[in-house]
């Protein structure tokens, strides 16, 4: 059987699995959220990352991406709607969230190479953006 590598949760509740065979991939769930909510990418040993989603409320569009190495990329645009669309960031319509990547256990890179790095290296500053302070 197919197991995941990751499951990614939301109040704990699972909002979506990876497993070995969907590498590389990208899940784009979405899912209405209250203030205080959390999120856990946990792997299948048991490591697992979370991220306070603080007083954000509204819907969440989320972007999960896991690629053959393992590494995983995510964030997230929040909306009042149902609905994204692509520009409604640079529009003010939506909020973006980009989380700390990471490697998922069993890959031949560690998540210590981030230690020390910027923004670039570590995956939370992409060219022509701007990230706030």
């Amino acid at each position: 059987m197919n197991h995941p590598i990751l499951r990614v949760l939301v109040n704990d509740e699972e909002l979506c699995a990876i497993s070995e065979g969907d590498l590389p991939c990208e899940s784009r769930p979405s899912r209405q959220l209250g203030s205080g909510s959390a999120l856990e990418f946990v792997d299948y040993a048991g490591t697992i990352h979370k991220h306070e989603l603080g007083e954000h409320e509204g819907w969440f569009h989320f972007s999960i991406r896991v690629h053959p190495n393992r590494a995983c990329q995510a964030d997230c645009a929040i909306t009042r709607t149902a609905t994204y669309a692509q520009d409604d960031i640079s529009k003010g319509a939506a909020t973006g969230l980009r989380f700390q990547p990471f490697f998922v256990s069993g890959s031949d890179v560690g998540n210590e190479i981030f230690k020390g790095r910027g923004l670039f290296q570590r995956g939370l500053h992409f060219s022509g953006s701007i990230t706030n302070g």
